[in-house]
């Protein structure tokens, strides 16, 4: 018996092109990464993923564990009122009803913002 090849072809592939499904995924994947840079705010200061909660209430305060950053947030107004850094060592200290902040004795300049006396605070702390 005489077998005949069929004379229908597979088409060739052909360099893929864009679907019209890819710009939505990218448009998703740099969405995606802008919600990973951490909690933004107003001001544009951001506390960032892995910023440790070290203390918090109308009048948080404690000894930074080694150099880094600080970010002192107003649960409140969900806002971060202040970022910083600060040595090991060094005592941070928050007094709303004073309207001020000290890192190791020294008040810092807080610009434009104004800490609210019965607001709560937390203060973040990353190396």
């Amino acid at each position: 018996m005489f077998l005949s090849r069929s004379t229908s072809r597979v088409p060739a592939l052909e360099p893929s092109l864009p679907r019209a499904g890819m710009p939505r995924r990218q448009l998703m994947a740099g969405a995606l990464m802008l919600l990973a840079a951490g909690c933004n705010n107003s001001s544009g200061r951001s506390i960032p993923i892995g910023a440790v909660d070290m203390a918090g209430g109308k009048s948080p305060s404690f000894v930074a564990p080694a150099d880094g950053t600080i970010w002192i947030y107003d649960k409140e107004r969900d806002h971060v009122v202040y970022q910083g850094r600060v040595l090991a060592g060094d005592r941070v200290s928050v007094n709303a009803a004073a309207d001020r902040v000290q890192i190791a004795g020294q008040s810092v300049n807080l610009k434009s913002e104004h800490l609210v006396r019965k607001d709560r605070y937390r203060i973040y702390f990353k190396k």
